[in-house]
């Protein structure tokens, strides 16, 4: 993720008082990498909200890309979809979709 980007996007998107957070995708499995730790600390440090679920890394996006699929599409019962569910459920309840 590049936070300095995203520094000057979030001061867009603060100025237009919309609700917005970011997530966080391809990540490695699991919520205990060394760079995502380190992004979470920058992106507390400041003030700019995020998803608490991660999308990880999976094959699953690029084959359901492949066949103009929707990963919930392809794989109804794998993880990728659970945590789109999981981050769809999150940014409705925080009123941002």
């Amino acid at each position: 993720m590049d936070i300095r980007a995203l520094e000057a996007t979030w001061a867009i998107v603060d100025r237009m008082k919309k609700p917005a957070a970011t997530v966080f995708t391809q990540t490695p499995p699991g919520t205990r990498a060394r760079a995502l730790m380190l992004a979470l600390g920058r992106l507390a440090e400041l003030g700019i909200p995020h998803c608490p679920t991660p999308l990880s890394y999976t094959l699953s996006y690029p084959y359901a890309q492949a066949e103009a699929l929707a990963v919930q599409e392809r794989e109804p019962t794998s993880k990728a979809r659970a945590e789109v569910a999981e981050v769809w459920g999150w940014l409705k309840r925080n009123a941002i979709l």
